[in-house]
């Protein structure tokens, strides 16, 4: 019975002993653990939030640590390189905001320049038109016209004409080298000469008309080699209708006449040589008959050099020709609406290439 008692006894101090031992093996775990979650985890949670922060643009973080160990290394690395991520984005915050500054500011200047250059074409659109002479057309115009008067720009290179005394009429076309601004400058400079011209030329003379405005242009224009490289030549196309004697005077620099009873078209070729060119031309006068429905044109090239149609070739003197037979019986102001159609059909998708002119009158009773 001792020996049995001894024995229980015995066991009861092992599993004492040994839940004593189970007690401080698991104590020393709890220790270890919030030991290892104080001294990695938190540390590694905190930093991988600041990464979090950071990557989503807030630089506001405080990731300071005093920890000599590898983890402090490596939060204080992380510190400094946001620190440097921060004040690079600062950095590059500042200049997009003087560099968008100062584009809006050019942006600015560009809007007001562009208001100008806007404002003075506009002007300059206005003082050309009031040189033309659809007034004088509208108002005192025996017969039938129309006009299809289309600049490349605003303003442009091409100038109709039109005159009235008691002998008769006056019609011309200018076709001014270059288009846009320099091309009605240039429109202002042919004005002035055949305004001179009108004055001290007959009308009746058409070639001598195209000479003296040849001879006045070239002494407007300067004539030194460094001007010789810009072009400032003009074709021109000037018609005399005599009313009295029934007959039409035409003489062209580097410009035909065409006309149509309705029926085939004939045409009175220019002189190969414009005005105000290098060298200077020789005009002649040529005639042809004024009869009651006889429709004429004068064109200048920028439609007949007009690109379109499916090879991209120019309108041309043929296809024009042709136009003008089938369509020249119709009242000109249903041609002016053919015409434009035609026109836009056959330019198609084709930028406009030059100014476009064409000026037809007829007499329906001469």
């Amino acid at each position: 019975g001792e020996s049995s008692g001894s024995k229980t006894l015995h066991s009861r101090h092992l599993a004492e002993g040994a839940a004593g031992i189970g007690l401080s093996l698991a104590l020393l775990l709890l220790i270890a653990s919030l030991g290892f979650d104080r001294m990695v985890l938190r540390p590694l949670a905190t930093l991988t939030q600041a990464v979090r922060r950071i990557g989503a643009g807030d630089h506001a973080v405080d990731l300071d640590s005093r920890r000599d160990d590898e983890i402090g290394e490596l939060t204080r690395a992380f510190a400094d390189m946001a620190r440097r991520v921060h004040a690079h984005s600062m950095h590059l915050e500042r200049m997009v905001a003087e560099r968008t500054s100062d584009l809006a500011d050019a942006n600015a200047r560009m809007r007001e320049t562009h208001r100008k250059l806007t404002d003075s074409i506009r002007y300059a659109s206005l003082i050309q038109t009031a040189i033309l002479p659809d007034r004088l057309l509208r108002d005192h115009f025996r017969g039938q016209y129309f006009v299809l008067w289309r600049p490349r720009d605003v303003v442009g290179g091409d100038l109709y004409v039109y005159r009235a005394d008691a002998q008769g009429c006056l019609f011309g076309v200018v076709d001014c080298a270059g288009h846009g601004v320099p091309g009605a400058c240039m429109t202002m400079i042919a004005h002035a000469a055949l305004e001179v011209a009108l004055r001290d030329t007959p009308w009746s003379d058409p070639a001598g008309l195209l000479a003296r405005v040849d001879a006045i242009a070239r002494g407007i224009l300067p004539g030194d080699d460094k001007s010789g490289r810009i072009a400032t030549s003009m074709d021109m196309g000037l018609v005399h209708v005599d009313l009295h004697a029934g007959t039409v005077a035409f003489a062209g620099a580097r410009m035909g006449l065409f006309w149509s009873d309705g029926g085939d078209c004939q045409s009175l070729p220019g002189s190969r040589r414009g005005l105000n060119d290098r060298k200077p031309g020789s005009y002649e006068t040529s005639r042809a008959a004024l009869r009651p429905g006889r429709t004429f044109y004068l064109a200048s090239d920028g439609l007949l050099d007009q690109s379109g149609g499916e090879q991209g070739f120019g309108f041309g003197q043929r296809r024009f020709a042709d136009w003008v037979a089938a369509h020249a019986a119709l009242p000109l102001a249903a041609q002016k609406e053919r015409l434009a159609e035609t026109l836009d059909q056959y330019q198609g998708e084709h930028g406009q290439r030059d100014d476009i002119t064409v000026l037809a009158f007829r007499f329906e009773d001469p």
